[in-house]
């Protein structure tokens, strides 16, 4: 048999062991062939890593479309995708949310296949009755078994409810739902009882209108903290594997450990963001998000709990808001909140985490691939073996970029890591077999993106 590509002399790092030189051999999108003896079967292209780190792709979990063009929201995973294989994306989960039935997805799935360069599967956001009963269904006609819950999110009137928000009877009888399901419940952790009235006073008072930093002040560490803890026994109660999406905070952080040693069956996910930046950054309005970035010591306490695996994955929450709502001429209570940010993931790890020894390379495997494959029911991907999809990225733990929105291919043109140099980046992504990125060029693929379906009971524990 005649391998379609076959990487030589790499150091394979897979989450969970030991790193290993080998030879890679894929065909047919999969990986055939881990290899350490000196025969090397034929290729139609051979790759020598020369010794550099071969990693499963990146997996991000946590992806939002559909604000560059919003009217045809399938256009935008052509620009955001490039922008993700750049830092080594293969997959991803995309967060879909609607006040509507998800049946539309029946037609727009194909559209994001075509539009897409990598694999992808979706989440569910349950913001309505109608939703809530229809969960059994979903998961079995969309193959879907994560499902995202907003808690409380109220609106800034009093008494008023912004309709994605839930109560807490909806997010208990929801975990009890997707607990029989086998599958997993997403939560955005924010208390708006004390966002929402902090706010208000504030901005009566006129203050902090043009400070990154009053957005952060403003939602304080202990609105997160204290919803990962209801959160956390609603689904003791129910028996409901519990993630907790874009962690952002110390306090937080304590509250999912605290969980966990109750008996809570719940993983973290964190965001290169919230490592790097904090409310006093330069990137001003650019960095505003939900939840903030914080403080340096939050920044600390994330970096600890990636080593110590207090936090489990790493997510982007990419969304690329166009630069004219991000409120350069206005105010920090009306700018949008999110950026592109699917690149970043990867050289925030190796360039801050790996540089600077408060990673190694294999639990970078693992914040990346290994943890979201296992959660997320993607049971094909995530590891270096054979049988497994063919998604790899090699390594240049040497090589030095500088971001700029002039080449980081998302529809947003703008970073809040503009001007920022990191120290290590793939110079090859694989997609099930594919090259689709080479040197910081972005190759076509021979066909269109899968959805991955994935089956109910498939989540980790």
């Amino acid at each position: 048999m005649k391998l379609d590509l076959l990487v030589v002399d790499a150091l394979v790092v897979n989450p969970f062991q030991p790193p290993v030189r080998a030879d890679v051999g894929i065909h047919e999108g999969r990986i055939v062939s881990v290899s350490t003896t000196v025969d090397r079967p034929p290729a139609r292209r051979t790759v020598d890593a020369q010794g550099r780190p071969l990693l499963p792709g990146v997996i991000d979990p946590h992806v939002h479309t559909g604000y560059v063009t919003p009217d045809q929201p399938e256009r935008e995973l052509a620009t955001e995708t490039a922008h993700g294989v750049l830092g080594g994306v293969t997959s991803f989960v995309k967060m879909e949310r609607s006040f509507d039935d998800y049946d539309y997805l029946d037609e727009l799935i194909p559209k994001y296949q075509e539009n897409s360069l990598v694999d992808f599967a979706i989440h569910l956001t349950l913001m309505t009755e109608e939703q809530l009963s229809s969960v059994a269904r979903y998961a079995d006609h969309f193959g879907v078994s994560s499902f995202k819950f907003f808690m409380g999110r109220r609106d800034p009137e009093p008494g008023s409810m912004v309709k994605r928000g839930v109560d807490d009877g909806y997010l208990l009888e929801g975990f009890d739902r997707v607990a029989e399901l086998g599958g997993t419940a997403l939560v955005h952790a924010e208390n708006q009882d004390i966002i929402w009235r902090m706010r208000r006073q504030w901005r009566e008072q006129g203050r902090g209108d043009d400070q990154l930093a009053s957005w952060s002040l403003t939602s304080p560490s202990i609105a997160e903290a204290e919803n990962i803890q209801r959160a956390g026994m609603f689904a003791r109660q129910t028996g409901c594997p519990l993630y907790v999406v874009h962690l952002s905070s110390a306090a937080g952080l304590a509250a999912v450990r605290d969980a966990a040693a109750r008996g809570t069956t719940i993983h973290a996910e964190t965001c290169a963001h919230y490592l790097t930046h904090t409310q006093d950054s330069e990137a001003g309005y650019l960095a505003k998000v939900n939840p903030p970035v914080r403080t340096s010591v939050d920044n600390d306490g994330l970096w600890q709990g990636l080593a110590d695996a207090g936090v489990t994955c790493m997510g982007s929450d990419h969304g690329a808001k166009p630069l004219e709502l991000k409120g350069l001429d206005g105010s920090i209570w009306d700018a949008a909140a999110g950026f592109p940010n699917m690149m970043h993931t990867l050289p925030v790890l190796l360039s801050e985490g790996v540089g600077k020894g408060r990673l190694d390379l294999r639990r970078v495997a693992e914040l990346t691939a290994g943890w979201p494959a296992r959660i997320f029911g993607l049971t094909d991907r995530g590891a270096i073996a054979p049988g497994m999809c063919a998604d790899l990225m090699l390594l240049d733990l040497e090589l030095e970029k500088t971001v700029s929105a002039q080449w980081h291919r998302s529809g947003a043109p703008y970073s809040i890591y503009e001007g920022v140099t990191f120290r290590g980046w793939p110079v090859l992504t694989v997609a099930r077999g594919e090259l689709v990125m080479e040197d910081g060029e972005i190759l076509p693929r021979s066909g269109p993106a899968r959805y991955l379906r994935r089956a109910v009971g498939t989540r980790g524990r």
